[in-house]
């Protein structure tokens, strides 16, 4: 219990990396890029492939563990997502995040409810200027 209020306190939690930032969110304490989304793994993966092809000096530093493949949970079927932890790579070497190949968006085909449950919502009143 002691220690819960430390870290509300203190803003940090166990692997946490540091201070939350603005949004709230958790921040890596690795350098991580997001090479590829893709429906089948076997895409993500070329994905992956091209991306060494396009940056051979970062490529040739990582190792097995550097490459990480992850099976997301959609919403009836599963994607993949493929990340590269640049930790071993030089930073005059690492390449910034690009847009992903494939970009694979798992729920485009779907429309959500709003929160009053309504795919639609009525244009609003414009308030009278007095």
């Amino acid at each position: 219990m002691a220690r819960a209020a430390r870290w509300m306190r203190e803003g940090t939690a166990p692997g946490s990396g540091g201070r939350p930032g603005p949004t709230g969110r958790r921040q890596s304490s690795k350098p991580l890029i997001e090479i590829s989304r893709a429906a089948k793994k076997e895409d993500a993966l070329a994905g992956l492939e091209r991306w060494k092809e396009r940056h051979p000096d970062a490529a040739k530093h990582l190792d097995v563990l550097d490459v990480l493949v992850d099976a997301m949970r959609g919403r009836f079927t599963t994607w993949t997502r493929v990340r590269v932890n640049l930790e071993h790579v030089p930073e005059a070497d690492r390449p910034a995040q690009e847009p992903l190949d494939p970009d694979y968006d798992p729920w485009a085909e779907f429309e959500f409810p709003d929160r009053s449950g309504h795919l639609e919502r009525a244009p609003r009143r414009k308030k009278a200027t007095t």
